[in-house]
């Protein structure tokens, strides 16, 4: 049988096989690693399979990549090990291959949580990285984040049962072990701290604290919470003077696992004897000893290790830093990290792709976790307690995801990036008191906002308080209740003047155009007063800017105004939210709100396309209002580009999304204007004089010379491709 293991180095053993040249294949590799352990387990589609590993491959060359790769592992591993269920679905054969990652999930489930932990070696293909496979390096994050939530956990819960049966030492042990599963976990260190105070050993546990609080200042540049520096000065103010210890005090205690298996695990330090040596006894001893645990400190740092981060991880790092894959350089940056604290080859790259954002806001001690954002079912990073001055970053493209969270308010979500080079991004939250948010509504912080539509004049701004924004798009269930009401015969919802070409109309005139496809109220997307079978929790469309304004009114909340809207939508993060939103997608249509992960500013989805959502500011010269954000059929860049319709405009994608303000929150009395697109008229301009123009003509006056351009130097990423060119001048 063949035993593939994956978590920490990889090995693949077959007794009497050659299996090494799967090694030296990242795609057979990784194919390999998906089939034995992708959940769920079983058959998985070629399609599937296609969309991971060959993104960037027509169907025809993709399908005959796979086929080679199969062809490659079944040459190598025999027939037997890759098998196929029709011509569409592939598996690993598991009586024919072994996997320790199942195997260890099996192990977790049956509550054999101590052979687990000694399964989990490290992370899920430690180290590995695949290059032009991005939706492969999503799960295998997701995956790794998985498996070592299990392994924490399990580690836990054996350190919990050693300390029922009154076996405080093996407690410990575990606790320190769930440290090096998740180095950041200040609980698991609590308990370590705790358990080492219980056995008096309150030296290691000072010592286990200031490692722990280094590596959070070095590689988060936070500093412990309050519970955990409250906790080390209670056993700080118990330790008691050290004594010299001899060596055979210093070697470390097996585990509780090593006991059974005959295998040495990293493991808490006993306590130190009593008695005092002769001076040259104790020195020699002593120097045996510090040089026996830099042995042992060094093979616990496993394989790959330290050999490994010097001549595979950083050369790793480099390239990536290279090809502009700055979220898996800054994963693969904390591992070298931890294994290579204070190295400035991988601090010099670091610097490369990251930068620094400030967060503050209310309250304060907010505790701050980030996530990629790409990664919505990742798990989330703890940053620190807010206000933070200075949060290391992906330097942008890349976009986090960022949550807040304190006792007693509401949770917050926001979306940032560190700013280009030069400039520092600022991220403000604001978190509402549990229980007083509009129900479906979320906190926006205000401030002096320019809309950055770009056809908008810059000096266009405003000053917003702050605001309650809708998480999501209007639904047809939501809007049905509007309609049942017979909202559309009280003439109270309705704006007071109906104009058509700049002709005024009567309600009565209006309200008729207002039926759906049977001639009932409604959209026009509608029949008999109802929306399709269905679609309850689909955005409505089909409705004019003066349904839009009687539903809010009708809601008790208002439609954003243009500033409200691109507050909440934020721009500066499109590339990341336009691959992550149902927009541009023709041959497709509307989904379910919040079905797409397009996640905008404060928590808010949708805000680019499914549907373009009514404002309410007027363009006089257009003739029309504001609908913005694009609709799923309308191309990308709709998203931030002003759009604006005539008020009984009924398209199918014209859709609705609410605003409240604050209980006596005041901002900026204008925000409701009338806002003009900016546009030069080329029309009314005069030629200059012909003196004027021959004199604007001799600064740009030169000789015609080859330029014999070099190009000097070219870097290029994900997002943008940058050359210095060299060239002889004119001038």
């Amino acid at each position: 049988m063949l035993k593939l293991h994956l978590l920490g180095s990889v090995d693949l053993l077959d007794a009497g096989r050659d299996v090494t040249p799967v090694l030296r294949r990242p795609k057979s590799l990784a194919l390999l690693a998906y089939l034995a352990c992708a959940r769920p387990r079983g058959f998985h589609r070629r399609d599937a399979l296609l969309a991971l590993f060959w993104p960037d491959l027509d169907q025809a060359h993709a399908r005959n990549a796979l086929r080679q790769t199969v062809h490659s592992l079944r040459h190598v591993l025999g027939a037997e090990a890759v098998v196929g269920r029709g011509e569409e679905e592939l598996s690993v054969e598991r009586s024919r291959v072994w996997c320790d990652v199942p195997q260890f999930e099996e192990l977790v489930d049956a509550s054999n949580a101590e052979s687990a932990v000694a399964l989990y070696r490290g992370e899920l293909l430690y180290g590995f990285h695949m290059s032009g496979s991005g939706e492969f390096e999503q799960w295998l994050d997701q995956e790794r984040k998985h498996l070592a939530q299990r392994a924490l956990a399990a580690t836990l819960d054996l350190s919990k049962e050693a300390e029922k049966t009154g076996d405080d030492v093996a407690a410990a042990s575990w606790a320190k072990r769930a440290i090096e599963i998740r180095p950041y976990d200040e609980s698991a260190l609590r308990r370590l701290l705790r358990l080492l105070d219980h056995v008096g050993r309150r030296a290691d546990a000072v010592r286990e604290y200031e490692d722990f609080a280094d590596r959070l200042a070095l590689d988060l540049d936070v500093a412990p919470s309050p519970e955990t520096r409250a906790l080390m000065e209670t056993i700080r103010a118990r330790v008691e003077p050290q004594v010299f210890v001899s060596a055979g005090d210093l070697l470390p205690r097996p585990s509780p696992v090593a006991a059974e298996r005959g295998r040495v695990h990293p493991d808490v330090v006993p306590a130190a004897a009593d008695t005092v040596r002769s001076p040259w006894r104790r020195n020699g001893l002593l120097a045996f000893a510090l040089l026996l645990l830099l042995v042992i400190g060094a093979w616990a740092t496993g394989i790959p290790g330290v050999l490994w981060a010097r001549y595979e991880g950083i050369p790793q790092l480099r390239a990536r830093v290279a090809a502009g894959d700055w979220e898996r350089a800054d994963l693969l940056a904390a591992q070298l990290e931890a294994t290579l604290p204070h190295d400035s080859s991988v601090a010099a790259l670091r610097a490369a792709f990251t930068d620094t954002v400030r967060i503050e806001g209310s309250p304060a001690g907010a505790r701050v976790y980030r996530q990629s954002y790409n990664g919505s079912g990742a798990e989330w990073e703890f940053l620190g307690v807010a206000p933070m001055a200075r949060v290391v970053v992906p330097r942008l493209p890349l976009v986090s995801r960022f949550r807040f969270e304190a006792p007693g308010f509401a949770t917050g979500l926001d979306i940032g990036a560190a700013a280009p080079a030069g400039q520092q991004t600022v991220l403000r939250f604001a978190l509402p008191r549990e229980g007083v948010a509009p129900p479906g509504m979320v906190l926006v912080v205000g401030g002096d906002v320019a809309t950055g539509i770009p056809q908008l004049d810059i000096r266009d701004r405003a000053v917003l308080a702050d605001f309650y924004i809708a998480r999501l798009e209007v639904t047809n269930r939501e809007y049905q209740g509007f309609v049942d009401s017979g909202a559309y015969q009280r003439r109270d919802l309705w704006p007071q003047e109906f104009l058509v070409d700049g002709r005024r109309i009567t309600w009565q005139d209006a309200i008729a155009r207002f039926v759906d496809q049977t001639g009932r109220p409604g959209p026009s997307t509608w029949e008999g007063g109802r929306f399709p079978a269905g679609r309850a929790e689909y955005p409505v469309g089909g409705v004019s800017w003066y349904e839009a304004m009687a539903y809010a009114r009708f809601r008790e909340a208002r439609l954003p105004s243009v500033f409200h809207w691109t507050r909440a939508a934020r721009f500066e993060a499109a590339g990341a939210i336009l691959t992550a939103s149902n927009i541009d997608r023709v041959g497709g249509g509307t989904a379910p709100v919040g079905s797409f992960g397009g996640m905008s500013g404060s928590g808010t989805l949708d805000m680019a396309g499914n549907v373009r959502e009514w404002c309410v500011n007027e363009s006089h010269n257009a003739g029309g209002y504001y609908i913005l954000g694009g609709g799923w059929n309308d191309p990308a860049y709709t998203f931030y580009e002003r759009a604006i319709q005539p008020p009984f405009d009924r398209s199918a994608t014209n859709g609705i999304r609410l605003v409240r303000p604050l209980p006596g929150q005041k901002g900026d009395a204008t925000i409701d204007r009338a806002i003009e697109p900016y546009f030069r008229n080329y029309r009314a301009e005069r030629p200059v004089s012909d003196e004027t123009f021959r004199f604007y003509r001799r600064l740009f006056a030169y000789d015609h010379l080859p330029l014999h351009a070099v190009v000097e130097r070219r870097d290029s990423s994900s997002a943008w491709i940058r050359e210095k060119v060299s060239f002889d001048a004119a001038y």
